[in-house]
């Protein structure tokens, strides 16, 4: 795989942490796409280069260099040259030269984990589940599930059982009796790993756990009390990846309707060309992200419906016109 390969791979993988940096994403992907020199210096119009955020063990002191031009302190990284075996090798190998430390090594591909334990029930001060004296909460009661799979998993990355996270978000909602009626939490580990965990005892989530990698995702539906009813334990294992038009067509619809994933991609991409043909955007960044609110706003679903309604006004006139050049006949 050559170093602009791997850099559009690892782009699609990676899962941009707010709307703003999925733009920049998508439209690095269409720049990457446009250009076989995306990753050389000689690209004139601009290149991809290759940088590392170099951290201790701990995940909390980085390694950053002043750099000479700009006067400015900066993660460690460089241009990539001919010889990388891909985007990751050529960041490696500039965090190396750059901080003359050997031994290093790097997360090429962060994983991601979103895990939720809840139920509903009503509101009953005089019960367990909302009495702070008895340790209610959703957190206490069946919070602890969520977050000891997302540890769990995030160890696997390791190689260990468990592992512990270096940052952590969150929020909630409290009961009359001041316990937590639910509450979320965005995880993010040293390896590069990172989790969504939610809990609740009056909330209808899907208490299921989804593990998202490089080339698909598992879902456990129920992985807290499989089977409990007697019913076979699900488990899906999805590869992403095209298939068949009737799939593809159901792909494109998911889509318009907010899925991300390779597909939005390339809708994006296609979009962004399109609005600079048309003299709407000035470049690939503004382009992409014209396209992406188009499709975030719904505007995009509703001309697809339109067209799907227009297609089948014709599918019909075809046919009508059809059987009267046939009873002519």
């Amino acid at each position: 795989m050559s170093v602009r390969q791997s850099a559009i791979a690892l782009l699609r993988e990676w899962k941009a942490p707010n709307r703003e940096q999925d733009s920049l994403r998508h439209a690095v992907l269409a720049f990457l796409d446009a250009r076989d020199d995306a990753c050389l210096r000689e690209c004139v119009p601009g290149h991809i280069t290759a940088s590392a955020l170099v951290l201790d063990d701990s995940g909390g002191q980085v390694l950053l260099t002043l750099h000479p031009r700009l006067g400015r302190w900066v993660q460690l990284g460089g241009h990539c040259e001919d010889d990388d075996g891909d985007i990751v090798a050529a960041a490696l190998r500039e965090a190396t030269e750059e901080s003359g430390i050997d031994g290093l090594t790097i997360v090429p591909t962060p994983l991601h984990v979103d895990v939720s334990c809840a139920f509903t029930t009503a509101f009953d001060p005089g019960d367990r589940l909302f009495d702070p004296s008895a340790g209610g909460g959703a957190i206490l009661d069946v919070g602890c599930y969520a977050m000891s799979f997302a540890r769990m998993v995030a160890g696997w990355v390791l190689g260990d059982d468990a592992a512990e996270p270096a940052g952590l978000s969150g929020g909630g909602h409290l009961a009359p009796t001041g316990v937590d009626d639910w509450a979320v939490a965005s995880l993010r580990f040293a390896s590069g790993f990172t989790a969504q965990v939610r809990t609740g005892i009056r909330l209808g989530d899907t208490s299921q756990a989804v593990i998202y990698g490089s080339a698909g995702y598992v879902r456990i539906a129920n992985p807290w009390t499989p089977g409990k009813d007697g019913s076979v334990p699900e488990l899906e294992l999805t590869r992403v990846a095209g298939g068949t038009p009737e799939d593809n067509a159901r792909a494109m619809i998911e889509l318009f309707h907010g899925k991300p994933g390779p597909f939005r991609d390339i809708v994006i991409l296609n979009a962004a060309a399109a609005f600079i043909i048309a003299g709407k955007a000035a470049n690939l960044l503004d382009g992409a992200s014209m396209a992406a609110q188009s499709i975030d706003g719904g505007l995009a679903r509703t001309a697809l419906d339109a067209l799907i309604a227009a297609s089948r006004d014709i599918s019909l006139s075809a046919e009508g016109a059809a059987q009267i050049t046939a009873s002519a006949g």
